[in-house]
């Protein structure tokens, strides 16, 4: 008589996970967005924006982005327009974020490149991040 298959807790565990990130994984994948689609021209807009008037940058701030993250945001602005010519290296989506890199100079010569995260909030693009 043959005995049935038992599964650990372990390897349980191990198997719903995989099955998980399976299933939802691919969401959260980095998807390559066009330099043309209009997502990513409005967050070059709202970077170019930022880079012209730092001391109007908050106002393209999401609202539940931390304290931190917008000292951030707001110091990579304030190089950004310090700083020529900027120029947008790529664009990608991570489910609902938008990630726009930027690379360029700062008048010191110092290579300066920076990803701003963007999400949707009431139909418009806010930054919510930034990655160095």
């Amino acid at each position: 008589m043959k005995r049935p298959v038992q599964i650990g807790l372990g390897a349980g565990v191990i198997a719903a996970v995989a099955l998980y990130g399976i299933l939802y994984g691919a969401r959260y994948r980095q998807h390559p967005a066009a330099a043309t689609a209009p997502d990513v021209q409005a967050a070059i807009e709202v970077i170019r924006a930022m880079a012209a008037s730092p001391e109007a940058a908050r106002e393209h701030l999401s609202a539940d982005v931390t304290q931190l993250a917008a000292n951030n945001v707001l110091a990579c602005a304030a190089q950004l327009s310090k700083a020529s010519p900027v120029e947008f290296t790529r664009a990608d989506w991570f489910g609902d974020y938008l990630r726009v890199g930027v690379r360029c100079r700062t008048p010191e010569g110092i290579p300066l490149e920076a990803y701003f995260l963007f999400k949707k909030e009431a139909g418009r693009l806010r930054v919510t991040g930034l990655q160095r």
